[in-house]
């Protein structure tokens, strides 16, 4: 349902790459709505990379790489914690969507069935292994982010321990 094609996300990047560091009202990037969502793994990369290249570009220190230039690559990957680790007006950064999108499902499918049939489990592992990979990726490009709290005082582990555990 959320899942925007790679190709067409890609194309928006290409002619508006500012989009990629853009905020809604409630502060939240496209990072975070797409973690939110539980778009794949495929997207949620292009949309980190696709805002880490535009913040190094708007702080100027990226230069044309058609000029043979080269950029710094601490430099970027400072831009990427930037990014990744971004939290919204509530405090939550992307890998609080992602960890929320997460155990959403797991708490949905266990209210729904007492016993976790074999349908259930074939019918969810896809999403599973979808949502546990933006995880990865998220706390990858900012591991400092496993430890921010939002405004609840919250990091994103005490979310699912909320959401499972009720």
């Amino acid at each position: 349902r959320f899942q925007p094609p790679l190709d067409v996300l890609s194309s928006i990047v290409d002619v508006c790459p500012e989009l990629s560091l853009g905020l809604d009202c409630l502060e939240r990037t496209p990072l975070h709505l797409a973690a939110c969502w539980g778009c794949d793994p495929d997207v949620i990369s292009a949309l980190l990379g696709a805002a880490e290249l535009q913040l190094a570009n708007v702080t100027g220190l990226l230069l044309d790489k058609n000029e043979g230039d080269s950029f710094d690559a601490e430099y970027l990957s400072e831009c990427l914690e930037r990014v990744a680790g971004k939290p919204d007006s509530q405090g939550k950064t992307p890998l609080h969507y992602a960890i929320e999108f997460l155990s959403s499902q797991v708490s949905h499918q266990s209210h729904q069935n007492e016993e976790w049939d074999f349908v259930a489990m074939c019918t969810l592992a896809p999403v599973l292994d979808r949502a546990v990979a933006v995880v990865k990726i998220l706390a990858e490009a900012c591991p400092d982010a496993i430890e921010m709290k939002d405004a609840q005082g919250k990091t994103p582990m005490d979310h699912v321990h909320y959401r499972v555990r009720g």
